[in-house]
C-alpha cells in the first residue's frame, strides 16, 4: 500500500520528550518563540482481494447499543513538551482516544519521558483494563514554562462519546521563576464505564492564553467495517481503444500521482491504514450516479489536500486514461492543506454523463469528457493520497 509521509500529518507520537526550563518572564503566544509503473497493468501495491465480490464490507447490526454509566475518571500528568513542527501558529489543543495497549505503544513513548514519570506514566497505562475503559491523550499548550499541566474537569457521557473539559495551568506556586518559551503540557486521562467502551471523545480544551476549542478523538476505524466496495474482480469486461478527441486544442489531463497506487487504503510508513476510499457500487449504467467517499479511519486528526486532486479514467488499450481534459493550455491546481478529523474525509458524487462529470468541478468552465463515455471499467484515483477505487459501467 501507498505510504503517507508522516511530516504532512499531524502525528501523535512525537515530542513528549522534553522538559522546558530557563529564563524569568512570561511570554505572549506572538513572542514564544497516471497509474502505477506499466500503464497497462491492473494491478496495484496493497490488498488486491478487497471486496470484489459484490457484497458490501460494512455490517448490519440492528441490535440496540446500551448506554453506557460513567464510573471514574482519572488523570496523570505526561508532561510538558517541545514543540513539534507540524505544529500551527494557532494551536490550542488536541487529544487522542487510545483503547488497546497496542494502540498505547503506538502513541506513548515512555522511554521518551523524563526518569521521574517514566514509570508511572507506564504503570498507569498498564492498569488500565481496556474492556472497561479508555484513555484520552490531551495536550495543551501555555504561554511560559509554569504551565506543564492540564487539568481535567465536568465529565459526562452522551451522545456516544466521553466529554470533559481540559484546560492548561500554571502548576507554579507563584514565586516560581518561568522560562520565557511556549510550553505544550500533555496528560493522558482514564475514563472507566459501566457498559460498552465509547469509541470517541469530544474535549473543550482552554489553552493558556485563554482561547479554547474542543478536539474530537476517535478509536481506528477497521476499513473492512465501512460501508462500500473497492473494485470489481476479474478482469475488465470491455477494454476500450485508446481515447482521442476529434477537438482542437484539446489537452488531456494527466495525472498527479508519483509512485505505487493502492487499493482501498492509504497507509501511514508502519503499514497502519490512514484514509479509506469506497465507492457505493461495483457496477452502474449510463446516467446514473456513482458515491465516492474517502475517510479517515486511523483515530487522529489527518490532512490531506483539497478535494480537486483527483483523476476519473477508463482502462485502454494503452493502459489507464482519464475521460477528461481541458480546452486550454492545462489546470494546474495548487496544494491545500485540508484537516479530517477521525470518521471524516471527502466524498465526491459522479453523474455518469458527459456533462454531469464536469459542471459540479470547480474547473468545470475548462473541462469536457472526450470522447463521450462508454461501457469498461473506470477507475476513481485520489492522487494526493495515491489510492483508488474501480466500478464498471455498462450498457
Amino acid at each position: 500500500m501507498s505510504p503517507i509521509d508522516r511530516r504532512r500529518l499531524l502525528g501523535l507520537a512525537a515530542g513528549f520528550g522534553t522538559a522546558l526550563a530557563g529564563c524569568t518572564g512570561g511570554g505572549g503566544r506572538d513572542g514564544g518563540g497516471g497509474s502505477s509503473g506499466d500503464p497497462d497493468d491492473d494491478t496495484a501495491t496493497g490488498d488486491d482481494t478487497a471486496t470484489g465480490d459484490g457484497t458490501s464490507t460494512g455490517t448490519d447490526d440492528e441490535t440496540p447499543t446500551p448506554e453506557p454509566e460513567l464510573v471514574d475518571v482519572e488523570s496523570i500528568q505526561v508532561g510538558p513538551a517541545v514543540r513539534a513542527p507540524e505544529y500551527s501558529e494557532d494551536f490550542v489543543g488536541r487529544a487522542t482516544l487510545i483503547s488497546s495497549p497496542e494502540r498505547a505503544d503506538a502513541v506513548l513513548d515512555p522511554e521518551a519521558l523524563p526518569e521521574d514519570r517514566r514509570d508511572r506514566v507506564r504503570a498507569f497505562v498498564d492498569d488500565t483494563d481496556f474492556e472497561r475503559a479508555l484513555l484520552v491523550l490531551v495536550q495543551s499548550v501555555g504561554p511560559d514554562a509554569c504551565y506543564r499541566e492540564v487539568e481535567v474537569s465536568d465529565a459526562e457521557l452522551s451522545d456516544g462519546r466521553v466529554r470533559f473539559t481540559a484546560r492548561a495551568v500554571d502548576a507554579s506556586d507563584g514565586d516560581q521563576m518561568c522560562a520565557q518559551s511556549v510550553t505544550y503540557p500533555a496528560a493522558l486521562v482514564r475514563v472507566t464505564v459501566d457498559g460498552p467502551v465509547p469509541s470517541r471523545a469530544a474535549v473543550r480544551i482552554t489553552d493558556g492564553w485563554g482561547d479554547k476549542t474542543t478536539a474530537e478523538a476517535a478509536g481506528q476505524i477497521d476499513p473492512s467495517d465501512l460501508d462500500g466496495y473497492v473494485r470489481p474482480e476479474g478482469d475488465p469486461p470491455t477494454v476500450r481503444d485508446p481515447l482521442t478527441c476529434d477537438r482542437d486544442e484539446f489537452y488531456r489531463l494527466e495525472s498527479g500521482l508519483e509512485g505505487e497506487l493502492a487499493w482501498g487504503e492509504a497507509t501511514d510508513e508502519d503499514g497502519d491504514p490512514v484514509f479509506a476510499l469506497r465507492t457505493d457500487t461495483l457496477e452502474a449504467e449510463y446516467g446514473e450516479t456513482v458515491t465516492v467517499s474517502l475517510t479517515n479511519v486511523s483515530g487522529e486528526t489527518q490532512t490531506t489536500g483539497n478535494r480537486r486532486r483527483y483523476d476519473l479514467q477508463t482502462r485502454t488499450e494503452e493502459g489507464w486514461q482519464d475521460v477528461r481534459g481541458t480546452t486550454d493550455s492545462g489546470v494546474v491546481d495548487t496544494f491545500e492543506e485540508i484537516r479530517h478529523q477521525p470518521g471524516e474525509g471527502f466524498e465526491w458524487e459522479l453523474e455518469l454523463t458527459e456533462e454531469g462529470l464536469v459542471t459540479a468541478h470547480h474547473y468545470a468552465d475548462r473541462l469536457v469528457v472526450c470522447p463521450g463515455l462508454e461501457p469498461g471499467r473506470y477507475r476513481f484515483v485520489y492522487w494526493d493520497l495515491a489510492v483508488a477505487v474501480a466500478f464498471d459501467l455498462v450498457s
